[in-house]
């Protein structure tokens, strides 16, 4: 089906059953945001009317017309700009011809049967959501000019020709031909479902099926239960603290979707539950499922060993000790809805008591002390061990081969040819981040470099391999390029804060009367020109994007134009690990590394969750690798900015300093680094 829209009148689109008047437009601009195919989305199903479009953007005043040298004003009616709709009849009988030839290609389209089935759908991934019975499917889609819906077939143990099909009667965005991603609902995702894919058009020509991939990728199982509430449960209370004793219940209908009963709490109170004892390592990952529904003072789960207990606020008015308790997430999730939360219980154990122990109890916790005003509420649903299906980091490993020693410009050369390879077993796309030690780069899987014989040491080469899940791996070689002269020593400048906003972007301020390069011009000289590598920490963020950190008293941004202050002052590394980072929230987080990446700005400090956070920036100079870690412990909680700004396993933030994490930092780098 089509429509033809036409700018001097209304017109309609009929599906056949139903006629949708649709509004007047003087510009259209495409599938992704035309304004009249906006608007007839919203009148209908939103995905059932996308494809064909065929747009014919007319010229303001045709060319013949100028080679005949009339002007707007022999051709247009007096005082209207050319595009108004008074002057559209003219220009469409001007190329009628070809508004003709478009109208019989489309009735042609009509009429004519479709023999070719679509292509096939590639790059299909599956994911575990949070819910447990949800799985997150992505693709590449395949574009068809008759495509009618995206077919999923799945099953468990695996596909045959009689497994189940689901289309766009079942989730209606599968008609979208551009959709590349569907979450399935209904599906137990501890267990291995197997998936593939197809497009189908109208003509019921179904293309090729996608390989067949798995929720539970290669080298993954399933999370192991920790706690499952049912109405057996035995709920205990802990002594001292459990005021409101009765203030609870296993809840058999405000359950977590696809699991159900939950713990509720909703007066002063601690319970615990008993649990198998089971030991944890130090990469053991527990993920928590809760549903704050009101604000009490402490809301907030804990693990015990009998002995010892370590508390995890998640929620709560109260701003607490940081000596005991571990508040990183507080706060962090939004009210009335369910949430998870990742906890390192083997890193966080350590960190804490030295050594690893047996846990044999979990804590739940809705403190209230405060008499004056209502207690809140909380639910608590199922706790796993997700360690065993967390992302594999790629092993990368650098071969290569080095040319002969050749004259070029006076200077003597030699090439290197470069070799990756690369084992991770749950992931097939990968970026690649080459350092060949002398300042120069390339994203290139297998590239070549030329050697200038300038130094009288090697060059330590490093691969950076970040695959689909964001987990980074690195490989490293040694280069032995015949010694020249030294280019050492290396130099390093170290600045403070940069700030590119506030009153410099005021009206009057040095940016918005002398441009961003003003600010660095006194230090020109002796920073950017100065050094091998210049480091400093960006206090600012630069972003048009986001909202105000909801709790913070001060934040603040400056243009993303003003990247280029950094350049011209030859910045080299900025750290993000600083309390001003989630000022602006993840988008303006998110925007700001972007930037930084597009203008080969390194940065380290801050990510969508610890991880990435603690990931080092790497940087070669004079055949050395320099490993940068940023860190800090400005999380705002101090001030009970919540959410806090520190990073967690599941949320965004800056990596904390700790002297457990920072040791941590430094040994993943130290075999890959120089400095």
């Amino acid at each position: 089906e089509y429509y033809e829209a036409y700018y001097d009148d209304i017109f309609n689109y009929d599906n056949g059953s139903t006629e949708f008047t649709i509004r007047k437009s003087t510009s259209l601009n495409g599938i992704q945001n035309g304004h009249q195919m906006t608007h007839l989305q919203d009148l209908i199903n939103g995905y059932s009317v996308y494809e064909s479009w065929v747009q014919a953007e007319m010229d303001e005043k045709p060319m013949l017309f100028d080679n005949m040298d009339m002007t707007d004003e022999m051709v247009y009616s007096q005082g209207f700009y050319p595009t108004n709709v008074h002057n559209f009849s003219m220009i469409r009988d001007y190329y009628k011809p070809f508004i003709q030839a478009v109208d019989n290609y489309l009735i042609h389209w009509e009429t004519t049967s479709d023999i070719t089935p679509p292509d096939s759908i590639s790059y299909l991934m599956a994911y575990n959501m949070d819910n447990p019975d949800q799985v997150y499917l992505t693709w590449s889609p395949e574009f068809d000019t008759n495509f009618k819906s995206t077919e999923i077939q799945l099953d468990l143990d695996s596909i045959s020709i009689n497994s189940p099909i689901i289309d766009f009667n079942d989730y209606s965005s599968l008609q979208y031909m551009r959709l590349n991603n569907q979450t399935i609902i209904g599906v137990n995702n501890s267990e291995p479902w197997f998936f593939r894919i197809r497009a189908k058009d109208y003509f019921d020509n179904a293309g090729p099926w996608s390989v067949t991939v798995s929720n539970i990728l290669p080298g993954h199982s399933p999370p192991d239960t920790i706690l499952m509430f049912n109405e057996s449960t035995i709920i205990e209370s802990i002594i001292d603290e459990d005021i409101d004793g009765n203030d609870y219940s296993v809840d058999t209908v405000n359950g977590l979707p696809g699991i159900s009963p939950s713990l509720a709490l909703f007066g002063n109170t601690w319970k615990s539950v008993q649990i198998d004892s089971f030991l944890p390592d130090s990469t053991t990952i527990l993920q928590l499922f809760s549903r704050v529904d009101s604000l009490s003072e402490i809301q907030a789960i804990g693990f015990s060993d009998g002995e010892k207990t370590l508390r995890y606020s998640i929620a709560g008015t109260e701003m607490l000790d940081i000596e005991e308790w571990i508040p990183v997430y507080q706060g962090s999730g939004q009210t009335r809805i369910w949430n998870s939360y990742n906890i390192p219980i083997g890193d966080d154990w350590v960190a804490w008591f030295d050594s690893l122990s047996a846990i044999n109890e979990i804590q739940f916790i809705n403190d209230n002390d405060d008499t004056s005003r209502a207690s809140g509420s909380i639910h608590f649903s199922m706790i796993l061990d997700i360690s065993p299906d967390l992302p594999i980091s790629p092993s990368v490993y650098i071969d290569y081969s080095l040319g002969d020693i050749r004259i070029e410009n006076n200077q003597e050369m030699v090439s290197a040819s470069f070799t990756s390879t690369v084992i991770d077993s749950d992931s097939y796309n990968f970026t690649f981040h080459w350092e060949f030690g002398d300042g120069n780069s390339s994203n290139e899987i297998h590239p070549s470099h030329e050697y200038v014989v300038q130094d009288d040491h090697d060059y330590t080469v490093i691969l950076t391999v970040e695959d689909e899940t964001g987990q980074q791996g690195w490989g490293t070689a040694m280069i032995q390029v015949d010694p020249g002269e030294s280019s050492f020593p290396l130099t390093l400048n170290f600045v403070g804060d940069i700030m590119m906003g506030r009153r410099f972007e005021e009206d009057d301020g040095i940016i918005s009367t002398l441009g961003v390069n003003a600010l660095y011009e006194p230090t020109y000289e002796i920073l950017g020109l100065a050094a091998d590598v210049t480091i400093a920490n960006l206090e600012i963020l630069l972003s048009d994007q986001g909202y105000p950190h909801p709790t913070k008293s001060i934040v603040f941004r400056c243009a993303p134009a003003n990247v280029g202050g950094l350049i011209y002052a030859g910045i080299d590394v900025v750290s993000l690990a600083n309390n001003h980072i989630m000022d602006y929230m993840e988008p303006a987080m998110i925007q700001t590394q972007n930037l930084l990446s597009e203008v080969d700005i390194h940065h380290s400090g801050a990510g969508m969750n610890s991880y990435e956070a603690y990931l080092p920036a790497m940087i070669s100079r004079k055949g050395q690798t320099i490993a940068f870690l940023s860190v800090s412990d400005r999380t705002g909680q101090y001030n009970n900015y919540q959410p806090y700004l520190n990073a967690g396993e599941n949320k965004p933030g800056f990596a904390y300093m700790t002297p457990y994490y920072l040791k941590q930092q430094i040994q993943s780098v130290r075999d890959i680094s120089d400095l």
